[in-house]
């Protein structure tokens, strides 16, 4: 469960961190690059998250997949048919047809072992579904903290089903997939609590580790505000901003070549 987790942040921090490079580097060119991602753990609904991950490729797979296919003639005519006999059946039907499309094809994408096709079909799955029940529920309660406490477990709700895809894509094929759940479900004997925690790592490697998920969640929260981190510093102090900026940048002098083993050129996201 620790490594699921593990692996989550370490996706997040690889991929995310290596646009934001990318995004960077444009900017001292002049060039304005789309964001990729938008604080996609902040998200209430599986089709939030991918709505604000890997936001570039999502918008080709709607442009020159989604669109065109729910645009078909037999898909339309199809929905049109279902339509008559459930109005609201035959208006989401094209829709989860072209999201189960859509999904096979970003786990090819992705790979093209079963196991990326079935990380691709339980998305489809999640995200069909809830199509449907948006479809059929009704409007959301006034109260505001009912608001905040169902949108909260829905965060977390949210986060657990990543969570369990991720267990699938991490895998190398649906054997190792199994021992994952085996080991998740049955074996609970990790030996003793301090070995777990550290998970073979020093002392300093888990205080590096936690300061760069908490500068991350700290950011996140500041621009899910729709505030700008850039913006804060440069309104602020010059001894204060210049101090962050010397801070960040003899950071990754540092930090950017620690490990004895680590390749910095190696991200993680380069294997799919």
């Amino acid at each position: 469960m620790l490594a699921t987790i593990a692996y989550a942040i370490q996706l997040y921090a690889d991929f995310s961190g290596f646009m934001d490079m990318m995004l960077g580097v444009s900017g001292t060119f002049g060039i304005e690059l789309p964001e990729n991602f938008k604080q996609p753990y902040f998200s209430e609904s599986i089709p939030e998250f991918w709505r604000r991950w890997h936001i570039t490729l999502g918008h080709w797979f709607r442009d020159y997949v989604m669109f065109p296919f729910i645009s078909w003639a037999p898909i339309k005519r199809l929905g049109k048919n279902i339509r008559k006999k459930n109005k609201k059946l035959g208006k989401i039907l094209p829709s989860i047809l072209g999201t189960i499309l859509v999904w096979i094809l970003v786990g090819a994408w992705h790979g093209l072992g079963w196991n990326y096709l079935i990380w691709g079909m339980y998305y489809a799955i999640l995200i069909s579904c809830s199509l449907g029940l948006d479809a059929v529920s009704k409007k959301k309660a006034n109260d505001k903290r009912v608001n905040k406490y169902a949108s909260a477990v829905a965060v977390i709700r949210t986060i657990i089903l990543v969570l369990i895809g991720d267990t699938i894509i991490c895998a190398k094929n649906v054997a190792e997939i199994k021992n994952v759940w085996n080991e998740i479900l049955n074996n609970f004997s990790g030996g003793s609590s301090q070995a777990l925690l550290m998970c073979g790592l020093e002392r300093a490697d888990i205080i590096i580790i936690c300061i760069g998920i908490v500068l991350i969640l700290v950011v996140s929260i500041i621009k899910e505000t729709g505030k700008s981190v850039q913006g804060i510093l440069d309104e602020g102090a010059i001894v204060v901003r210049w101090g962050i900026w010397y801070m960040l940048i003899f950071s990754i002098l540092i930090y950017g070549l620690y490990g004895s083993q680590y390749d910095a050129s190696q991200f993680l996201y380069m294997q799919f």
